[in-house]
């Protein structure tokens, strides 16, 4: 524990230094910053920890599920469709309701107006 306390205090401290003074981010506060950011990696590192423990071998890949598979949609990374777990998809009604207006002819992002305005102007 106190490894991985240490490890994530360098690796913090660095991707700080270089973001901020490399890269020009603008962080007004910066120790704030570090504090969350410390916690975040420290709170990831110490569950890899704790899943390797507690499973063995096998709690290397279940990690890498529970950190990596389910972490990048839920955080708003772009994945796509097929690979986002059913939970995080929309719901089967207004799925179900884009598909009934799409097999009508009608656009699900169409309005009346532009209907008949389409409509009006003819073939």
């Amino acid at each position: 524990m106190a490894m991985t306390a240490g490890i994530t205090l360098l690796s913090v401290s660095l991707i700080m230094l270089a973001s901020v003074s490399i890269l020009g981010m603008d962080a007004t506060h910066i120790p704030l910053l570090w504090i969350y950011s410390y916690c975040a990696a420290l709170a990831v590192g110490l569950g890899v920890q704790a899943i390797n423990a507690a499973f063995g071998g096998i709690g290397q890949l279940i990690s890498m599920f529970v950190f990596i598979v389910l972490g990048l949609p839920s955080s708003g990374a772009t994945v796509p469709l097929q690979a986002v777990p059913g939970f995080y998809r929309s719901s089967p009604t207004s799925s179900r309701c884009a598909n009934s207006a799409t097999a009508s002819g009608r656009s699900s992002t169409s309005t009346p107006a532009a209907t008949r305005a389409s409509t009006a102007r003819g073939p």
